[in-house]
């Protein structure tokens, strides 16, 4: 739940208006999510270890997904039909763009 919550969060300050200060949020997260909603389920089913790596190495290896692999770092290699190794780390990408309601940075 921490990501998923993180990530949402982040998102908000995407939206248009006075609390904006980010322009784009880019992470794997929003990808996995509706990974599973098309297989069906949700990241909350997932109750072991073993079937979120499962789910990871299907996710990874997918041809829309695989873009994925160099932004999680994983605890050893990834294998084409294998579950992934323990993620140790993930990159995202958050792009500042602050609302034309707040003053300029140099007013700050």
């Amino acid at each position: 739940g921490k990501l998923d919550t993180m990530i949402s969060r982040l998102n908000q300050l995407t939206k248009p208006g006075p609390n904006r200060i980010l322009r784009v949020v880019e992470s794997w997260w929003p990808d996995f999510v509706t990974f599973l909603e098309a297989k069906n389920r949700t990241w909350t089913s997932i109750n072991s270890q073993q079937q979120f790596s499962r789910e990871m190495g299907e996710f990874l290896f997918s041809v829309k997904n695989a873009k994925y692999q160099q932004n999680i770092l994983l605890a050893g290699p990834i294998q084409c039909n294998k579950p992934a190794p323990i993620i140790q780390a993930t990159k995202d990408r958050i792009w500042f763009g602050m609302s034309s309601s707040l003053p300029p940075p140099s007013e700050y």
